[in-house]
């Protein structure tokens, strides 16, 4: 499915074509969001319903917003989450969500955690469970928000698993959610391949999970677009694994400044 993008807020010109996963990457204010939110605007009009947006605004993923997520917009009760994609995240979780009667309560060593306890990471994570139903096209602004390193990198292979069955459209600034998926797509690793990182990462109930990448494997495409100011631009798998486009110049030049300082202080001309 193709998009033009023609004077859009700060872009002037850009030209989209969706993949199972299409990434969205550059610096802030470049037009992402008002991307994806032309292109979830644009689908809408044509009919298209099962639709999912995690967007991201000044206020970040809270117990009350948990809660919203949680209630079905149609009979008002509580949203029953999805199975498949619950197994998906479960390895995220270092405890369980459980259905206690009507309320949705999160369990850690055999004690029910209060939701103003548990941590904004978990709230993410169940967030997005309580959001997204399989088969619907998912929106995600910057997954990487409240998300440890190790977290980022099992949201990635989540994501990529999940697009053999939901496309996918996603902003982030991670490095590590970015380089996690465009590998994925070029190395297609195995589930025993899979097992030795997780096993390496001390992750659990990591078995659907890895059966899910794997069935990715076999379809899955991915886009990438790097917005600059003004413009869009199409960015091969190839360049991709090279760096992320506007961080990698970024980090080389911050390593380079380190690496001068630190001769400096070696050579005593500091």
């Amino acid at each position: 499915m193709k998009f033009y993008l023609s004077n859009l807020g700060s872009i002037k010109h850009g030209e989209i074509v969706l993949g199972d996963i299409t990434l969205f990457v550059g610096k802030p204010n470049t037009g992402k969001s008002t991307a994806m939110k032309s292109i979830y605007s644009s689908l809408r009009e044509k009919g298209i319903k099962d639709i999912t947006y995690l967007y991201r605004d000044s206020t970040c993923w809270s117990f009350q917003t948990l809660l919203v997520q949680g209630i079905s917009r149609e009979t008002g009760r509580l949203r029953k989450y999805d199975e498949e994609i619950f197994n998906l995240v479960k390895p995220l979780l270092k405890g369980q969500i459980e259905y206690h009667g009507q309320d949705l309560v999160y369990v850690e060593d055999g004690k029910v955690i209060p939701w103003e306890e548990v941590s904004s990471s978990v709230l993410e994570i169940v967030s997005f469970l309580l959001s997204v139903k399989k088969g619907n096209i998912v929106f995600y602004e910057e997954p990487e928000t409240h998300l440890h390193e190790g977290l980022q990198l099992l949201m990635g292979i989540v994501l990529y698993a999940l697009s053999s069955t939901n496309p996918l459209i996603i902003s982030t600034h991670s490095q590590t959610i970015f380089y996690t998926i465009t590998h994925l797509s070029i190395l297609k690793p195995t589930k025993e391949e899979l097992k030795e990182l997780f096993e390496g990462l001390k992750v659990k109930d990591y078995e659907a999970l890895a059966e899910a990448v794997e069935k990715a494997n076999e379809k899955v495409e991915v886009k990438i677009y790097h917005f600059t100011e003004g413009g869009v631009r199409d960015v091969s798998i190839d360049e991709a694994v090279k760096g992320m486009p506007g961080t990698a110049d970024v980090l080389e030049k911050e390593f380079r400044w380190f690496s001068s300082l630190h001769s400096k202080v070696l050579f005593g001309q500091r």
